[in-house]
């Protein structure tokens, strides 16, 4: 867990590093309100809601045809303080459900913890307040740097549950902090070998939680997941024991088996939420099948062993950037991209994750590098395009190097390019001094209206 954890903290070191001027401060803390004025949207749409108490913070509300003071309420934390998206994402599992969802516009990367703290607070009180909800019927759920932010949410507002996504807690829990915790993370996600660890530290300090694990990599988590991690937390809320007890002795044996996160998570929501009893002999046979295969525990030990080897790669990795070995790096690179037949299903995939790593690493030092080094930008830049080619937000940051070094028409294209493959943060775009410089230049405006169109 160490490692994992080291490494987090260097992520948001390099994050906070990068937050220039948009963190902001905080306004004063003003009484607090009794009641606020309900804001419904009308035909199923999206409203953009400003918190009384702090005008200048927004939030994106979705409303329930069925909701009402009673309801659950999901507020969302998003990396990059586009609270729209997740509210857009799951609306139609709103529906289902009748779950009140709410997203921050202002919670994201690079902020200190005093400042999400104050940002989370003044947005979770700001909607239970307009809907009168209580406490014990709000969670809260982050993606990635924004999962962080749940947990400090979750402990400092009392909330119930935290859904976690493709990222665990800010540090290494140490206590039980009084709040049931899922963590949902792709299997290729880079942050994966973060959120199994958590799982055996969250059992250390008997912490009611739970481990999805879904086919991706690091995203917002499907409506599918998002819904188990609801029926999960729902379950815990009216039985007191989120791994409910109803479920055959037996399982605890698939702890320590392949897939057992996925077929043990099956299991038990097919009891706790109502689904047929076919459903449940099929998974209890395919649970007692895997007890008696023997070559489950040959794949565990190989399992051990690979995610073993990444975590040390992730270390070896995450010390060749700062130190700037860009051959360690290209090596590594060609090594993991190579496909092979003599490459296990578990092996592709974690060299995947280490990919992913690499990229997220040469974002951050990327983006650092551009306020004082092109010649060092390129050089990061160019392992972050070997490792993540098709990565919207590489194109972006190559727009930004080539406006730097004087060739508009090669930044005009990288532009378009990061627009093409889904780049469409119009905000930042204004907000960025470098770009702003490209105004005059053909096809610029055309970018960011299709941007704004998408």
């Amino acid at each position: 867990m160490k490692v994992v954890f080291k490494i987090a903290s260097l992520l948001l070191a390099l994050a906070s590093c990068n937050s220039g001027a948009d963190g902001g401060k905080q306004a004063a803390p003003q009484a607090e309100l009794k009641t606020l004025p309900i804001v419904i949207p009308q035909n199923g749409t999206i409203t953009q809601v400003k918190i009384q108490s702090d005008t200048t913070q927004s939030y994106s509300l979705y409303m329930p045809a069925n909701g009402d003071s009673n309801s659950l309420l999901l507020v969302f934390f998003d990396p990059g303080a586009k609270g729209k998206k997740p509210v857009e994402k799951y609306k139609a599992l709103a529906e289902r459900h009748g779950i009140i969802l709410a997203g921050s516009n202002n919670s994201k990367n690079g902020l200190s913890g005093e400042e999400s703290a104050a940002i989370a607070k003044k947005f979770v009180q700001d909607v239970q307040k307009r809907f009168n909800s209580k406490r014990a019927n709000t969670f809260a759920c982050g993606f990635s740097g924004g999962a962080r932010v749940a947990v400090l949410t979750a402990i400092g507002e009392n909330l119930p549950g935290v859904i976690g996504c493709g990222a665990g807690f800010p540090g290494k829990p140490e206590k039980n902090y009084g709040f049931s915790y899922v963590g949902v993370v792709g299997n290729e996600d880079f942050n994966f070998l973060e959120l199994k660890r958590l799982y055996n530290e969250l059992d250390r300090v008997q912490m009611k939680h739970q481990l999805l694990v879904f086919d991706g990599k690091h995203e917002w988590i499907p409506e599918s997941e998002m819904e188990k991690a609801i029926l999960v937390l729902k379950n815990d809320a009216a039985s007191g024991d989120i791994l409910a007890t109803k479920i055959d002795s037996s399982v605890a044996v698939f702890k320590k088996e392949k897939n057992w996160i996925r077929l043990y998570d099956e299991l038990r929501l097919g009891i706790t939420s109502g689904l047929d009893s076919a459903h449940i002999i099929a998974w209890r046979t395919e649970l007692r099948s895997l007890k008696k295969n023997t070559a489950c525990i040959t794949d565990l030990k190989k399992e051990a062993e690979i995610e073993s080897m990444e975590a040390e790669q992730q270390t070896e990795i995450a010390r060749a950037f700062p130190a700037k070995d860009f051959m360690l790096l290209a090596n590594k690179i060609k090594t993991l991209s190579q496909e092979s037949s003599k490459k296990s299903s578990l092996q592709k995939m974690s060299d995947r994750r280490l990919l992913q790593f690499i990229s997220l690493m040469g974002f951050l030092y990327s983006e650092k590098a551009l306020v004082s080094d092109l010649s060092l930008t390129k050089k990061y830049l160019d392992i972050y395009g070997k490792a993540d080619a098709a990565n919207p937000d590489y194109h972006y940051l190559m727009a930004c190097y080539h406006t730097k070094a004087g060739d508009k028409s090669a930044a005009i294209a990288s532009f378009k390019k990061a627009a093409d493959l889904g780049f469409d943060d119009v905000e930042k775009i204004r907000k960025n001094a470098t770009l702003q410089t490209l105004q005059g230049e053909p096809g610029f405006f055309d970018v960011l209206n299709q941007m704004s169109d998408d």
